[in-house]
């Protein structure tokens, strides 16, 4: 039998894919094989990514309107997707009639999705052709407002809402507004109104953004600025002939009893010691309000005026010494803001940090700064090349009782239980048939020979159990078990001098029409792992038997140019955190279809071991 079969996170090959034939069972013993079973030897090397990558030519329509581009894709994205009977012609018509789309994809047997990003891209085989909008074409003229797409002005939202807004809809609100000076359009039909219009910069999770037409205010440092309002009764004094709105803010800055100023038609301006109530005054075009000051505070950003209600930690009398505040919320886990509120002289430590709203009584809102820098790789290890770093042999179980459940070691494994409801995902997502249970008919270690059975069984009407939701029926009962939480794998040393691992195990599954046994890895989620769920945060695998391929030679490499993550700045995401690793026996689904082949002894997967290595 071949010594492994090396795998590395990627795109199966396309194509029919039957074992019979294709392993060499010569060096396999008797009591090993079985009437529509084989056994293998499979495994994966984990490396740091490597340069090389290659590309294949692919024809893509020319669809008017749209730049293309072969063999790239941008995720996280898509308005809709469908599996058939979608040419690129009839996908562009769909993102021409939706204001929000910006590209779209096809792929498989005539199909694609329609996506509200486009951009930026990351090469991925399974996508034939990628196609781009061009121009600004997808934001819809707006009476009384210039329109920028892609672009955005943070800090400053009079209001958002999440759907049900179009950018007529949302102008519309702006206007009514007096304080509103610009808009933006986002997701599935939502956008914020806000009081500022600018500086702007580059946002592609924005559609469109709309600032009001109107008279010119330059923004100036430490201000904000309102149009055509104005407060009456407060001057301090006028400057007649002033125009520049930096040399008047310099001058209102220095002197301790001007909170605001304006700039009215003459030319004059008027320093000002009170800033509110403002009202509408349209003679008035520009009115400047000096913002609060409000240290700078490292792994903190700062909001003016604004708060967010309902979920004060704690709050602090007579605290003013931001340092201080900082650091006491860096170390409650569960504090995420800190707002300073100077009607009470008291500061409030909040688990959440938004959405804002206004409220001239908090000064200085800071929201902690979420740390996603990933942990520093492991130490290049000090053992010889080849060397064992985790084996399960399935010969022993756990110390006590607690740690053992049907022979297994329940210091290495745990269960998935139930037909995928817990986790939102019928039949596990692929429609599959069977329930995972615990039960020893379907999962049992035979310590004495050194192997584990996952034995997949015929049980009509089964009562399947969905741990704390539900409990649904099932046909089919089976086993899967999973490494999380107690032994998980990254590859080892640096990215410059890198240490590959090895994962390999010897199975033998079953070949029966309707089986789908695997042993494939996922990645350790929660706080440390910044993708999110699967599956931007990775998926690896090393053998399923519907596309298994095992001739002794290399199966399949993936190099990190060929997959991107969603989150910046991380090149070789999200495949740099540590993964898993799962051993199933499924019934059915997608794959292998519905047609099953199952007497009344069941299926067996047996598993000799399970070894990670250094290379």
């Amino acid at each position: 039998m071949p010594t492994n079969a090396n795998a590395y996170a990627g795109p199966s090959p396309a194509s029919d894919r039957s074992t019979a034939g294709m392993f060499d069972t010569s060096m396999v013993t008797n009591s090993w094989l079985s009437r529509a079973s084989i056994a293998l030897i499979v495994g994966l090397v984990l490396s740091a990514p490597s340069e090389a990558s290659r590309r294949l030519t692919v024809a893509c329509l020319d669809i008017s309107g749209y730049t293309t581009s072969p063999l790239v894709d941008h995720y996280g994205d898509d308005i809709g997707c469908w599996v058939g009977g979608q040419s690129a012609e009839v996908l562009g018509a769909k993102c021409d009639a939706d204001a929000t789309c910006q590209s779209f994809n096809t792929w498989g047997s005539n199909g694609g999705c329609i996506k509200n990003v486009a951009g930026p891209t990351a090469a991925n085989g399974g996508v034939h052709c990628y196609y781009k909008k061009e121009g600004p074409a997808f934001c819809p003229d707006i009476s009384g407002y210039t329109k920028t797409p892609l672009v955005d002005h943070d800090g400053d939202d009079i209001g958002c809402w999440v759907r049900g807004q179009s950018a007529e809809v949302l102008g519309a609100k702006c206007d009514a507004d007096a304080t509103c000076v610009s808009f933006n359009t986002w997701g599935s039909n939502g956008g914020c109104i806000k009081n500022v219009a600018g500086p702007t910069a580059a946002n592609r999770g924005v559609h469109c953004y709309y600032k009001k037409e109107g008279p010119g205010c330059l923004s100036v440092t430490g201000y904000t600025v309102q149009h055509n309002m104005d407060h009456y009764g407060d001057d301090i004094t006028c400057i007649q002939g002033a125009t520049d709105a930096a040399e008047v803010a310099t001058t209102c800055t220095s002197n301790p009893d001007c909170i605001a100023f304006n700039l009215v038609a003459g030319p004059k301006a008027c320093l000002k010691r009170v800033t509110g109530s403002i009202s509408a005054n349209p003679s008035v075009p520009c009115y400047y309000t000096q913002l609060p000051s409000c240290l700078l505070v490292t792994g903190y950003t700062v909001q003016h005026e604004v708060d967010h209600w309902g979920d004060d930690i704690t709050c602090i009398l007579g605290a003013t010494d931001m340092a201080e505040l900082a650091a006491t919320c860096t170390h409650n886990l569960a504090c995420v803001a800190i707002a300073l509120v100077s009607s009470d002289n008291k500061a409030c430590l909040k688990s959440k940090a938004g959405p804002v709203a206004p409220n001239q009584a908090v000064p200085c809102f800071y929201s902690k700064i979420p740390v996603l820098s990933p942990p520093s790789p492991p130490p290049a290890p000090a053992v010889p090349t080849g060397n064992i770093i985790w084996a399960e042999e399935f010969n022993h179980c756990g110390p006590d009782s607690a740690s053992c459940k049907n022979g297994l070691n329940l210091l290495n494994w745990g269960f998935s239980l139930g037909d995928g409801s817990i986790h939102g995902l019928d039949g596990w997502g692929n429609r599959e048939l069977q329930c995972y249970t615990d039960a020893a008919a379907n999962v049992q270690v035979d310590a004495t020979r050194g192997y584990l059975t996952i034995k997949a069984l015929s049980q009509p009407g089964k009562s399947c159990n969905n741990p704390g939701t539900s409990t649904s029926t099932r046909d089919y009962s089976s086993a899967r078990i999973i490494s999380k939480g107690r032994q998980s794998f990254l590859w080892g040393g640096s990215a410059q001098k890198p240490q590959p691992i090895k994962i390999e195990a010897r199975i033998q599954i079953p070949i029966i029409l309707g089986s789908w046994p695997a042993f494939w890895m996922l990645a350790e989620r929660g706080a440390e792992n910044p993708y999110g769920g699967w599956c931007s945060s990775g998926e690896i695998d090393i053998m399923e038997h519907v596309n298994l391929y095992l001739d002794g030679e290399l199966y399949h490499t993936a190099y990190n140019t060929q997959w991107f993550s969603a989150y910046g700045g991380a090149p070789y995401g999200p495949f740099d955190r540590p993964f898993y690793i799962l051993l199933n026996l499924a019934v059915g689904g997608q794959w292998p279809k519905n047609n099953i082949d199952m007497g009344s002894e069941g299926w067996e997967m047996l598993v000799d071991y399970v070894r990670v290595s250094y290379v």
